[in-house]
């Protein structure tokens, strides 16, 4: 199921910084409280391509927005560099299959990427592009 996908983030994270806390809205990020910005990640899942592998399976592609959010406390190279560690350390894990689950085929975080966030340039968001491919049996 595609929560399957929300959840193995959810593991990976958890794993590698426990200080991290998810913000449970399925769209927005921006309605994060200033005061709960710090340590806050964002997930946003959509379904892509579909590959029929015979009658009853089918290949499907599930990509994911994950946003991480940090405060610099005026420190915005050392808060940088850590927040880009832990997300590539994030990645490192998930690519690992020994952590795959069910019906996980692939799972890749093609992208991360850093920006301040428009409204508080002593936030620095990152961004990390997950992709899953997940064989699915009809029912």
């Amino acid at each position: 199921m595609i929560s399957d996908a929300r959840d193995y983030i959810r593991a990976r994270f958890s794993e590698e910084e426990t200080d991290l806390h998810e913000h449970l809205d399925a769209f927005n990020f921006e309605n994060i409280p200033e005061n709960l910005i710090d340590n806050a990640y964002h997930i946003s899942l959509s379904l892509g391509s579909e590959v029929q592998l015979g009658n009853c399976f089918t290949e499907e592609s599930i990509t994911a927005t994950v946003q991480v959010f940090k405060s610099t406390f005026n420190d915005e190279i050392t808060t940088f560099d850590a927040l880009m560690d832990t997300a590539h350390n994030i990645k490192l894990r998930a690519i690992n299959p020994g952590l795959w689950v069910g019906t996980f085929k692939r799972v890749t975080v093609p992208s991360i990427t850093a920006s301040p966030i428009d409204t508080n340039d002593n936030i620095i968001r990152v961004t990390m592009e997950w992709d899953f491919k997940m064989v699915f049996s009809a029912i």
